[in-house]
C-alpha cells in the first residue's frame, strides 16, 4: 500500500517548464554583439523540447516563407519549423507534437517554401525536398538567379594595367610583396552597361606573420580589394594584418623573431625562383 501511494505521488508531480537562449551575434573583430540582433532559444517541458525559435536582423533583404519538417538526421530539436524572412528580419519558430512524431517517416528533414534573397539575387523553391538529396524529381527543389534569367549571365574580363614590387611595412619588419592593379568588368548580354571595378591583387610570398585561431603559426599571404593605387593596396594589407593580430592575439601581439626571419627567407627564396 505504501508503494502504491508513492507511485501516485510521483505521477501527480507538476512537470517543470524551462527555457534557455544563445547569443549568435559574433563580431568579426572578436567578441559578441547584442543577442537581440541574432540568437536562438529553446522551450522545454521536462526533458522534452517543445519549441525552438531563432531570429536574425540582417541586411541581405531575404523575403519568403519556409516550412521544415524535421527528420531523424536533422539537427533541429522540433518537429516542424516555420521560417519567415522579410527584408531585414529572419525569424524561425519550431513546435513539437506527439502526433507529428508518430506520423512522420524516418529520414532527413523536408523543406516546403519559396524564398528570395536580395543579397544573392536568388529565388529558391522547395516542396518536400530533402536537405541532403534523395533522388526525388528536380522540380521539388529549384533555384534561379533572376538577373541571369532576365538579362543573361555576366561575362567576366580582367585587364591588368600596373604591376609593382613593394614592401608591406609592419612594426617589426617590412615584408616583400607584389601589387597588381587591374580593371575588372562584368557585362550582361541583354543589358547595355557593364559593371566595372578597379581593384588590386596583392601577393605576399613569405607572408606577414599573424596569429591563427588555434596557434601562432599563421599569416597573411595576399588579398584582393577594390583599389585604384598601389598605396591604397599596401594600406589595405597593413589594416588586414593588424586586424588579424588584434582579433586572435590581442592589441600588443608581435611575432617572434624566428617567425619574422622565416617569412623574409621565404620571400627571398621566392624572388630567386622568379628571377629571369
Amino acid at each position: 500500500m505504501r508503494e502504491e501511494r508513492e507511485e501516485v505521488r510521483k505521477v501527480a508531480e507538476p512537470v517543470r517548464w524551462r527555457w534557455h537562449w544563445q547569443n549568435l551575434n559574433e563580431r568579426h573583430e572578436g567578441g559578441t554583439g547584442s543577442g537581440w540582433q541574432h540568437g536562438r532559444a529553446w522551450l522545454w517541458r521536462g526533458d522534452t523540447n517543445v519549441a525552438y525559435a531563432s531570429w536574425h536582423f540582417r541586411a541581405d533583404g531575404d523575403v519568403g516563407l519556409t516550412v521544415t519538417r524535421a527528420g531523424t538526421y536533422s539537427d533541429r530539436e522540433s518537429d516542424v519549423l516555420v521560417g519567415v524572412d522579410f527584408l531585414l528580419v529572419s525569424f524561425w519558430i519550431g513546435v513539437s507534437a506527439r502526433w507529428l512524431r508518430s506520423r512522420r517517416p524516418a529520414g532527413d528533414a523536408r523543406k516546403y517554401g519559396l524564398t528570395y534573397s536580395a543579397e544573392h539575387d536568388h529565388l529558391h523553391w522547395s516542396w518536400g525536398a530533402s536537405e541532403f538529396g534523395d533522388g526525388r524529381p528536380s522540380w521539388r527543389s529549384r533555384g534561379w538567379f533572376l538577373r541571369d534569367v532576365l538579362l543573361g549571365r555576366a561575362k567576366y574580363a580582367s585587364t591588368p594595367y600596373r604591376r609593382e614590387a613593394v614592401t608591406i611595412p609592419m612594426p617589426e619588419a617590412a615584408y616583400p610583396a607584389v601589387v597588381t592593379l587591374e580593371k575588372a568588368t562584368w557585362k550582361r548580354p541583354r543589358w547595355p552597361w557593364a559593371r566595372t571595378v578597379y581593384r588590386a591583387s596583392v601577393d605576399i610570398p613569405g607572408g606577414v606573420p599573424c596569429p591563427g585561431k588555434r596557434d601562432d603559426d599563421d599569416g597573411l599571404y595576399g588579398l584582393t580589394r577594390p583599389a585604384r593605387s598601389v598605396a591604397e593596396a599596401i594600406g589595405a594589407c597593413v589594416e588586414s594584418a593588424e586586424r588579424m593580430r588584434r582579433r586572435h592575439g590581442g592589441p600588443d601581439w608581435r611575432p617572434r623573431p624566428d617567425r619574422v626571419t622565416a617569412a623574409l627567407d621565404r620571400a627571398a627564396a621566392h624572388a630567386l625562383t622568379e628571377a629571369p
